[in-house]
């Protein structure tokens, strides 16, 4: 189990283990995401930085890391997706150059349409990107001060109720 979630390679796990995440409603968690892939990306730049290495040599290490997991991982739409809004942030941040996260997400759209065409087809398509579409319009402009507490229950009810309510027609 500890194999598949971090890797997404839900083959090695049985029937039975299946059939108890699917009742538990945990199967999503062996799926390889978004969210993978940003903790890939956020624990080895954060590891660099701590041991001092520089920008240089860690946005384009991390780049490789990035790459290297999304491999791993199969390279499957959410990770493309993912990968690729990263890879474009990193190379922002490389360059000192500030991108809004709909840049990031419009570079990450041109880029899975370009690696597969028919991507548009598929629903995961429409899942992948629609859910993050709808966090970025809806917590668009919500920066919070160093000083402000974060509010995560609410703010996390907030993103599963407009998740769920917005992806109902594509589900």
């Amino acid at each position: 189990i500890l194999v598949a979630l971090a890797t997404g390679a839900g083959e090695q796990i049985d029937a039975a283990t299946w059939a108890v995440l699917s009742a538990t409603g945990t199967s999503h968690l062996v799926v390889i995401s978004g969210l993978h892939v940003g903790a890939v990306v956020l624990v080895t730049l954060g590891a660099l930085r701590y041991l001092r290495v520089s920008p240089r040599t860690s946005i384009p290490a991390t780049m490789l890391v990035t790459l290297m997991y999304a491999g791993i991982a199969g390279f499957g739409l959410s990770v493309q997706r993912a990968t690729l809004a990263a890879l474009a942030a990193l190379a922002a941040l490389g360059s000192n150059r500030a991108v809004g996260a709909g840049r990031l997400w419009c570079i990450a759209l041109a880029g899975v349409c370009a690696l597969d065409p028919f991507a548009s087809l598929k629903s995961g398509f429409w899942l992948s990107f629609g859910a993050v579409a709808l966090l970025l319009i809806v917590f668009a402009g919500q920066h919070r001060s160093s000083g402000e507490r974060l509010r995560w229950p609410k703010e996390l009810l907030r993103a599963q109720l407009v998740i769920g309510a917005g992806l109902l027609p594509v589900s």
